[in-house]
């Protein structure tokens, strides 16, 4: 039985690491959050999440999501163009004359 090389590796998918990075962001700015909880109400930082805080994680979870979702679509899309440049046992098989 002759062995089948393995299929090569597809460019990997740069939506993945876009992922990431805005969710490390949304992480970065939950735990800034909760220094601030604990800091004075003169705080710049204080300041700008009571001002800016809502609409920042409203905007990195909508990031994220979007992100995610690309990234699956293009990594699916990715799977199924790699099975389609396999050729299947049968196909090699019926093309061996013996």
């Amino acid at each position: 039985m002759p062995q089948e090389n393995p299929p090569p590796n597809p460019t990997p998918n740069p939506l993945f690491k876009l992922v990431v990075v805005v969710s490390a962001a949304f992480v970065l700015t939950i735990l800034l959050m909760i220094v601030t909880a604990f800091s004075s109400l003169e705080n710049p930082l204080v300041i700008f999440f009571n001002e800016y805080g809502l609409k920042l994680i409203g905007v990195e979870v909508a990031l994220i999501l979007v992100f995610a979702f690309a990234a699956m679509w293009l990594d699916g899309k990715q799977t199924i163009a790699a099975k389609q440049d396999i050729p299947n046992r049968n196909d090699v098989a019926s093309k061996d004359p013996q």
